[in-house]
């Protein structure tokens, strides 16, 4: 398996992770992990990850965030 589809997969899985969380805690939105991680992308840049893996990351974290996102709110009102 080559090393970018495993960084792919990887980053979808820790998106997907965001997105549960963002999703089911009251008062975290996906901009919250959004600006954490733009905020953090030199770094990230700075030890080989490429932008393209933070997107993907971001885009699957509103993904799941926002199939959660009806399960608070039935709850809380």
């Amino acid at each position: 398996m080559d090393i970018s589809l495993t960084i792919l997969i990887i980053s979808i899985m820790f998106g997907f992770l965001l997105g549960i969380i963002s999703g089911l805690t009251p008062g975290i939105h996906v901009n919250n992990f959004a600006l954490i991680l733009v905020a953090i992308s030199p770094f990230l840049s700075g030890i080989g990850f490429a932008p393209f893996y933070i997107a993907v990351i971001i885009l699957s974290n509103s993904i799941a965030h926002t199939f959660l996102d009806i399960i608070p709110s039935i709850f809380l009102g």
